[in-house]
């Protein structure tokens, strides 16, 4: 018993490649399709769901629709009994929306499953860890020559994310939490309107720099500030 937060994938080829490879080789206990992991079997007591629900519904009114990428499988399993394949260079939303949740968990007493968050697609939950290797190994090679292939990609576009509540041999969904396909904060705006226009005031420059950086991590120290006067663009 338990909630679960998966990413809302985008259905895709790679999706149903994953989906198809899974359902050829592997019957064991998988109670949701291929998924991206961000919290598992979270022990919310009944009176806590409705401010969880609440907590996650205002962490997506501040992100917007993005993308992830897998990285390459090692030889090593990601755990005894999970096929997975690792999330390369996480999303600033990914990590961010871990951390709502663990500060969630905090306040509540809510201990988590696994306290070491390591992003992943899980492709299948093995009953034993034999059976996990047989599978790790082949959808390996297979994601490689699917990787070979110049219109396969391994990017996932990440629309949202879903809530499960496990109690049976198949997991409910309780509520899904749909992302914007735009981001509507300040800096975000004002860059829109300096590439719609053209507008070299200082504010827009400031904004689209900060826009940049904030979108690439850049360590570039920031502008000095200073008060700036409007121009009549803006």
């Amino acid at each position: 018993m338990g909630y679960s937060i998966t990413v809302q994938w985008k259905p895709d080829s790679l999706h149903d490649y994953l989906n198809g490879l899974r359902g050829t080789l592997a019957s064991g206990n998988n109670a949701t399709p291929v998924h991206i992991s961000v919290a598992s079997f979270l022990q919310i007591p009944d009176s806590g769901v409705p401010a969880f629900i609440q907590t996650l519904q205002k962490f997506c009114l501040r992100c917007s629709v993005h993308e992830l990428r897998f990285g390459a499988m090692s030889d090593e399993l990601f755990s005894p009994t999970n096929v997975a394949v690792p999330i390369r260079a996480p999303c600033r939303e990914l990590l961010d929306i871990r951390n709502e949740i663990e500060t969630f968990c905090m306040a509540w007493g809510i201990n988590l499953r696994h306290p070491n968050f390591r992003p992943h697609a899980t492709i299948f939950t093995a009953k034993l860890e034999r059976e996990a290797r047989r599978v790790h190994d082949i959808v390996r090679k297979c994601l490689v020559g699917w990787t070979a292939r110049s219109e396969n990609s391994l990017e996932v576009k990440v629309l949202g994310f879903d809530m499960w509540k496990h109690g049976g041999k198949q997991a409910e969904l309780v509520e899904r939490f749909t992302l914007p396909t735009l981001c509507m904060c300040s800096i975000c705006d004002r860059a829109r309107r300096l590439k719609l226009h053209g507008c070299s005031c200082k504010i827009c420059v400031r904004s689209m720099v900060a826009h940049l950086r904030a979108a690439t991590l850049d360590p570039t120290p920031s502008l000095p500030p200073k008060k700036v006067r409007k121009s009549k663009r803006c």
